[in-house]
């Protein structure tokens, strides 16, 4: 039987071969479990995914020896099947891909922003892409594999997407100081590209973490000019506390500092905090607290997570919260911050050490002593309305090489009286001034010598009451769409706002009988002004065009288009205020009829002031007939004292209390 199994050729080939197969299968498995003693007892192999910040870092630095050294990045070479063979090796779950590499374009400095100058400037950097690549460092061979898994997932109970990328890195050698030398040159190189920039992060819409939203030009610390030594004052005091942490830690006390930078808009509140960063080469965390779905747990996470050598800005606060309660813009947003949450995520026992916060509002008084208190603001400063030396600061400022400069600036800084007119203000007045002329010195000449085109801007924003004061009664007046009472108050020595506010006894009989302010409606009005009613101080602004727009097309929705665009064209370019436009509308119902009058409203000394119809059925208690009388063009008192008992039944008065009424308030309108 031996012997025929032994002659049988095609037996004894099947056992060679399970021979030969067995054979090979051990000399494989040996030789991976050689391979594997020799990766674990030369090679080095880190792993790194994209959430990691030295992810970042390695990247840019790959591109950047790149650009130096073309030879030095290669995803084509006879190492490279070595890599594969590692790499899968490594992880039996990692997919080959194809070998290239990922293009990045970046931007230079570029002098002008709005040019195709960075078209020619651009430089870009071969990244590596999917798959394997080698460089060299230090003279050694690395083998790098970067992996993404292709598709976005989803993480968190947000739900967010997220594209998961991973780097291994391969070197022969034990030495674990190896890799920690190339993410330090590596970081170091970063920071040199972003030596000259100041980064500002926003908060991930998709992750809770912090993102770069943009970059910006340093801005000279000498640029933002403040009263007196405010600037310096702020600048020692952050980088003392920088400097401090030894003596903070020592004395068991929390590492943080709290700034609250209050005044009027346009001071130089975030400007100062944009050109601080860049003095001290920090970035800025710019945190909004009108995210949606933001609540107090990620609020305090996104704080602990701020990236190191940063100052955390959150601006007007005071538009967040109102007697600690969330305002209802944020509520309809789907935020969930609490007061007490943003209390604890600045100064609770879960919050950052090692942090720098700038709060800035332009109402100190609407902030909540609790958010106020030392530990989270630890300095407050008031950036006030512009003073004489800031003044004669930033004209210099803009005309450096002007001869007799100091003579213009002393000029231009004596017209405008101090706390008067933001810094924003002036920057715009100067801008204008030098694109209007051709050189400089006209610029400086016919900027000095307008200062009272200033002056008169003054006034165009709501600013503060220090600004509003200033104001004189008669364009207060204008303003409220009651000019017809500027004499009355004249005559009672009432020139400027400031005369009126400091009656502090000033009541609705004292508008009555003495500045003869006798319709009810314009005394609330008053009254309501002078009292800072949110709803009548944002109709005292000037109406921009959107609102005008949205406000003639609303309250003439019946008429003619075509009217209605002349009427907001006839507008358009005018500063007048809510006010005003309403009570045009409220005086003439249909929109050709108030664009044949529109004037009335452009030049108010063009038109003698007569109660409206409006008003006048509104002082006899009998509103309802509004309508009735405006759709039969009676706006005024010229049209009701034409009015006898027979127009008034036709325009719907039937009850004869009524009749009687208004035939006897007719009458007191004709004396």
């Amino acid at each position: 039987m031996t012997q025929m199994l032994a002659s049988n050729q095609y037996f004894m080939g099947t056992v060679w071969l399970l021979i030969l197969g067995g054979v090979a299968g051990s000399l494989y498995v040996l030789s991976l479990k050689i391979l594997d003693l020799f990766l674990r007892m030369f090679v080095t192999t880190v792993t790194l995914k994209n959430d990691n910040e030295a992810f970042e870092w390695l990247m840019r630095y790959l591109g950047h020896i790149q650009e130096k050294d073309s030879n030095q990045l290669t995803s084509e070479s006879i190492l490279q099947r070595i890599v594969q063979t590692i790499s899968k090796f490594s992880s039996s779950s990692t997919t080959a891909h194809s070998n290239t590499f990922a293009l990045k374009l970046t931007n230079k400095k570029r002098k002008n922003f709005f040019s195709n100058a960075h078209e020619e400037e651009g430089n870009i950097e071969f990244l590596p892409g999917p798959g394997n690549h080698i460089f060299k460092y230090k003279g050694k061979l690395v083998w790098l594999h970067r992996h993404t898994s292709g598709q976005a997932s989803v993480r968190g109970w947000e739900q967010q997407p997220y594209v998961e990328e991973t780097l291994k890195l391969t070197c022969y050698g034990r030495n674990k100081n190896f890799f920690r030398d190339l993410f330090v040159d590596a970081k170091k190189a970063c920071e040199i590209k972003d030596r000259n920039v100041t980064k500002v992060y926003s908060l991930s819409e998709w992750r809770s973490d912090w993102v770069v939203a943009t970059t910006k030009q340093p801005r000279s610390f000498e640029s933002v000019m403040l009263e007196g030594d405010i600037s310096q004052r702020l600048l020692s005091d952050v980088t003392e506390f920088i400097n401090s942490q030894d003596f903070y830690v020592e004395r068991g006390l929390p590492y943080r500092r709290g700034y609250l930078l209050y005044g009027p808009p346009g001071c130089g509140k975030t400007s100062f905090v944009l050109a601080l960063a860049a003095k001290l080469k920090f970035d800025i965390c710019a945190l909004t607290l009108s995210g949606d779905d933001l609540d107090d747990k990620k609020l305090t996470a996104c704080l602990r997570k701020c990236p190191a050598r940063s100052l955390i800005l959150l601006e007007d606060i005071d538009c967040m919260f109102v007697d600690r309660e969330i305002t209802l813009d944020h509520r309809d947003s789907g935020n969930r911050i609490t007061f007490s949450g943003l209390l604890n995520a600045i100064d609770g026992v879960a919050s950052q050490e090692g942090r720098v916060m700038f709060m800035t509002t332009n109402h100190l008084d609407k902030l909540d002593a609790a958010l106020q208190r030392p530990g989270r603001c630890d300095v407050k400063i008031e950036f006030k309305l512009a003073s004489r030396s800031q003044l004669f600061s930033m004209f210099c400022n803009f005309f450096p090489n002007v001869s007799s400069i100091v003579d213009y600036a002393t000029k231009f800084s004596s017209c405008v009286p101090e706390d008067s007119v933001a810094m924003a203000s002036v920057q715009e007045y100067l801008i204008r001034h030098q694109q209007q002329h051709e050189n400089d010195q006209d610029a400086a000449v016919a900027a000095a010598n307008g200062a009272d085109e200033l002056l008169l801007t003054m006034n165009n924003h709501h600013t503060s009451d220090n600004q509003k004061e200033t104001m004189l009664i008669a364009e207060w007046l204008r303003r409220l769409g009651i000019p017809q009472y500027t004499d009355d108050f004249h005559q009672q020595s009432v020139f400027m706002l400031s005369d009126l506010c400091s009656d502090d006894t000033l009541k609705s009989n004292c508008l009555k009988n003495i500045f003869g302010v006798k319709t009810f409606g314009h005394q609330e009005l008053i009254m309501a002004m002078i009292d800072g009613r949110k709803d009548v101080v944002d109709d005292f602004e000037y109406v921009t065009e959107s609102a005008l727009s949205k406000l003639l097309l609303s309250a003439y929705a019946c008429d003619p288009t075509h009217d209605v665009e002349q009427l907001i064209d006839a507008l358009a370019e005018s500063k007048i205020s809510a006010h005003q436009v309403k009570n045009h509308v409220g005086r003439y119902k249909n929109a050709g009829v108030a664009l044949l009058h529109v004037q009335e409203l452009l030049d108010p000394s063009t038109h003698q002031y007569k109660m409206d119809t409006r008003t006048w059925l509104k002082s006899l208690g009998m509103e309802q007939y509004v309508d009735g009388f405006l759709n039969n063009e009676i706006v005024d008192q010229d049209d009701i004292v034409e009015l006898g008992e027979q127009d008034l039944k036709e325009y719907g008065v039937e009850t004869k209390v009524h009749l009687a009424k208004m035939l006897r308030g007719i009458k007191k309108l004709k004396k």
